[in-house]
């Protein structure tokens, strides 16, 4: 009987992890197609949290590239430098914004056919391990987005 209230709890807690996953929502998801000769590109969202717990995003993937990375492009000593995160955390009732000199996504080792693609699916995990997946509008290198 122990065992049974065990897994019930356990149902219950996974369900109830996988709902904040749910609770994200996702505005204006678009990646950069890469420059012909470069492997590397930038993505760009906005992840909004509609829960009461904030929701700790530890990595992403693509089937467009090999690693796909979070990056925040930091201003030191007059000069811009871009660092990796291990993680982005998206506050509870709150959004993240990844934007084009600030927080991004990075794609590196992506695909050259990626630039025939109208859009490519990336997968957010969060800490609990679920995944919330994506659709990226594939633009186009002549698009005028500011690309670091």
């Amino acid at each position: 009987m122990k065992n049974i209230i065990l897994i019930v709890l356990s149902l219950i807690g996974l369900s109830s992890q996988a709902a904040e996953l749910d609770q994200l929502s996702t505005e204006n998801a678009k990646v950069r197609a890469v420059i012909p000769g470069a492997v590397n590109t930038a993505g760009y969202l906005i992840v909004k949290n509609n829960s009461d717990k904030d929701v700790k995003l530890v990595s992403a993937s693509s089937p467009i590239a090999k690693r796909v990375e979070f990056h925040q492009h930091l201003h030191q000593g007059g000069l811009m430098k871009m660092i990796k995160l291990d993680n982005v955390t998206v506050p509870a009732n709150g959004e993240v914004v990844f934007e084009s000199g600030g927080l991004h996504i990075m794609f590196l080792g992506v695909d050259s056919t990626m630039a025939n693609n109208k859009t490519a699916n990336v997968r957010l995990m969060d800490s609990n391990g679920n995944e919330l997946s994506v659709e990226f509008k594939v633009e186009s290198i002549h698009q005028k987005i500011r690309h670091h």
